[in-house]
């Protein structure tokens, strides 16, 4: 499939990462990379060396821009790429680790429905693992 293919090109994956994580750069731009990394997530094949790119520490990047009223639509593809590595509990820790929770129940509290969508998935996603599950309630 043509997302297998993308995900063999390394520098076109670190280069998706490092724009998502730039807050410099254009917000439009930075929606359109957190959606194909959302994509290429779907793929559990593909976490492992998108998420060693640092890919969750850019998602954060942008779901702290999303929180604070800026980018609610690029934090929504945030959330979604986020909801996508979420299904894999080995990546839980470093989620949470990274301050995710708290950012994922704001971005469910909002009121456009695609982003509440998105945080919720999120968060059910992380609520396979027990520890996390508990620290949402």
């Amino acid at each position: 499939s043509l997302c297998k293919e993308i995900a063999k090109l390394n520098d076109v994956l670190e280069s998706l990462v490092a724009y998502v994580g730039n807050e410099a750069g254009d917000p439009i731009g930075r929606q359109y990379c957190a959606m194909a990394l959302g994509n290429l997530l779907a793929d559990p094949e593909n976490h492992e060396s998108i998420v060693e790119m640092s890919c969750i520490s850019a998602l954060i990047t942008m779901l702290q821009n999303c929180s604070d009223g800026r980018e609610l639509e690029a934090g929504t593809y945030a959330a979604f790429a986020i909801s996508n590595i979420a299904t894999d509990c080995s990546y839980h820790e470093r989620i949470v680790d990274e301050g995710a929770i708290e950012l994922l129940v704001a971005l469910a509290c909002c009121d456009d429905e695609e982003a509440l969508r998105h945080g919720l998935i999120s968060l059910r996603g992380l609520c396979g693992t027990k520890t996390y599950r508990q620290k949402m309630l």
